[in-house]
């Protein structure tokens, strides 16, 4: 991706997660439920690739049902705010940032080290 498309889609981001912000402000919402679902739906969004096995996506898929049960049932309706955020966000992440890379073995870099100085 070029740095001018970065640039934009960055801009972008910015403009939006700020204008939903300050529609949440001026329409006297709690910052408190949002901050907090954005807290909690984020780092799953962003890496739902990285979750296998059917017990993790049990256990995520159930507490999101709960917790959104709770949430109406309680009139929390400014977790919406924070559920866009988070989707917004953590979905732009998953999209454009997080990538699969290689993990170091340390011992894979002795060996290459190794043989490059048998090579001399």
């Amino acid at each position: 991706m070029s740095k001018t498309t970065s640039l934009i889609i960055g801009i972008l981001l910015a403009v939006i997660s700020c204008g939903i912000l300050i529609y949440a402000f001026e329409t006297d919402r709690s910052f408190a439920q949002i901050i907090i679902t954005f807290g909690i739906l984020f780092l799953p969004i962003a890496f739902i690739s990285s979750i296998d096995g059917k017990i993790a996506v049990f256990l995520l898929s159930s507490i999101l049902i709960v917790g959104g049960y709770i949430c109406y049932k309680q009139a929390w309706y400014d977790t919406g705010f924070g559920v866009a955020l988070a989707l917004f966000l953590g979905g732009a992440t998953y999209i454009l940032k997080v990538s699969k890379a290689e993990t170091f073995s340390a011992s894979d870099y002795k060996q290459e080290q190794k043989n490059k100085r048998n090579a001399r």
